[in-house]
């Protein structure tokens, strides 16, 4: 398959130097400028919005990794690759368009800036750095010409994104607000996930806000079959206590921020050492943890926050997602899936639409709702009505519904099942198991043998 190299050299596309701003609607100028400084970061601003909203998925911009204003080159091609040729093949066209960056930049510092030698692409590169104020000597070209980095574009992500947050963006504002907080911390799952509900990371964070499993287990409830990181709401109010609590403990948002993708304490070491600006972390701190990801995610997060509160400057006009609302039902005792939705006249693609924390895992495997568990249904126009022939919920002081009773689960046994396993899986004690099984020997468990669930 033919393969488009499109190469812009340095003044052929460089960043408009002069961007617009545009701060958050839902706090002042002035309120949001001394909450979240941008003074010293601009140019990372910059840099993440034309990634966020000029660059696709099969842009590659080649940049300096330190200073975002040095944008050598982009490679862009047809398509993602699709199988190991393509993906080879694109390897060696994206290395030899780094390897010619390379190359000027050694000739410029072996010749020097003023050679005879020099050609159009050299006198390109020389522009470019002139224009950001570098002196050509050959100390900083052979210094840049081993900080080069690549940057894929997410244009058609942020955008999917944009329309995504729809579903949760006032409930999350909400979340926030509630919390004496700024609601522009909502529009973080932009940077972390493109609000992308069930992603989960190569590092284990899973969910919109992408919160790691031992930092989740202390505020949700994390297991094979419920995994409340994936329900945006919940994993926002978790996400908002984090927050808060790297506010106290740093004293100012752009630590806290930068301490939700690099952890509290390796920004107080940071802090201890460069003080409280964070251009001063951003630019000198050293540490093997805090690299590239570390130094932009606040500038990211800005970026991100102008980007979304002026999306149609820079996708069109986009239809968000309504938001979804819902009512809970508390489930008394553990039921199939397949009869709670028969109970509740809902469908199975509506259960899982309205419930996100509920897993792959569960829909493929377990297929089981646990004891206790809140289930959202959808209310409004449409609103499934409860089937005449089964109880109607009753309604707790909390004024959240229980499904006060349920049609009688059965399990057959699969290979590997102990009691213990089937017990645990369905949030039941043993004994109770035992007895509604009449099992006098426990251990002794057969292949299809039907269980009754109490």
């Amino acid at each position: 398959m033919a393969r488009m190299l499109r190469s812009f050299w340095c003044l052929s596309f460089l960043w408009p130097v002069l961007i617009l701003t545009v701060q958050a609607q839902t706090t002042s100028d002035e309120d949001f400028q001394r909450l979240f400084p941008s003074q010293g970061v601009e140019h990372r601003i910059d840099f993440w919005k034309q990634i966020f909203t000029r660059y696709g998925e099969n842009d590659l911009v080649l940049h300096d990794r330190t200073d975002l204003r040095l944008v050598y080159r982009v490679v862009s091609f047809p398509s993602r690759a699709n199988n190991r040729a393509e993906t080879r093949q694109q390897q060696a066209e994206l290395k030899k368009a780094t390897e010619g960056i390379k190359r000027v930049l050694s000739e410029l510092a072996a010749v020097g800036p003023e050679s005879s030698q020099l050609d159009f692409k050299h006198r390109e590169m020389l522009s470019l750095l002139k224009l950001n104020n570098y002196q050509p000597t050959a100390t900083v070209l052979n210094r840049l010409k081993e900080n080069i980095h690549v940057q894929r574009g997410i244009k058609e992500k942020f955008r999917a994104g944009l329309v995504r947050s729809g579903r949760y963006k006032e409930e999350l504002e909400t979340v926030f607000k509630n919390r004496g907080m700024p609601s522009e911390l909502s529009l973080l799952p932009h940077v972390e996930s493109s609000f992308n509900y069930a992603a989960y990371s190569s590092a284990g964070a899973a969910g919109a806000w992408q919160i790691t499993r031992g930092t989740g287990r202390k505020l949700l409830k994390i297991g094979r079959s419920v995994d409340e990181r994936l329900d945006p709401v919940k994993s926002g109010v978790a996400a908002a206590r984090i927050l808060k609590e790297n506010f106290d403990a740093l004293g100012n948002w752009p630590l806290a921020i930068t301490a939700y993708n690099q952890g509290k304490y390796g920004i107080l070491r940071a802090k201890s050492i460069h003080g409280s600006d964070i251009n001063n972390i951003i630019n000198d701190y050293q540490s093997k943890i805090f690299g590239f990801a570390g130094q932009n995610f606040y500038a990211e997060f800005l970026a991100a926050v102008q980007v979304a509160n002026d999306y149609s400057n820079h996708f069109g006009d986009l239809t968000l997602d309504p938001p979804i609302s819902w009512r809970k039902v508390s489930v008394k005792k553990a039921t199939s899936v397949s009869s709670f939705a028969k109970t509740m006249n809902v469908k199975e693609n509506v259960l899982r639409a309205y419930n996100p924390q509920l897993t792959p895992y569960f829909w493929r495997r377990s297929r089981v709702i646990p004891a206790g568990m809140e289930v959202r249904l959808p209310v409004g126009d449409g609103t499934p009505e409860i089937l005449s022939d089964t109880p109607e919920p009753t309604v707790q002081a909390s004024g959240k519904e229980t499904l006060a009773s349920h049609r009688v689960v059965k399990y057959r046994v699969r290979r590997g099942d102990t009691l213990t396993t089937i017990a645990r899986r369905f949030q039941v004690p043993v004994d109770h198991l035992k007895k509604a099984n009449k099992l006098r020997n426990p251990h002794r468990l057969y292949l299809g043998q039907m269980l009754l669930i109490p």
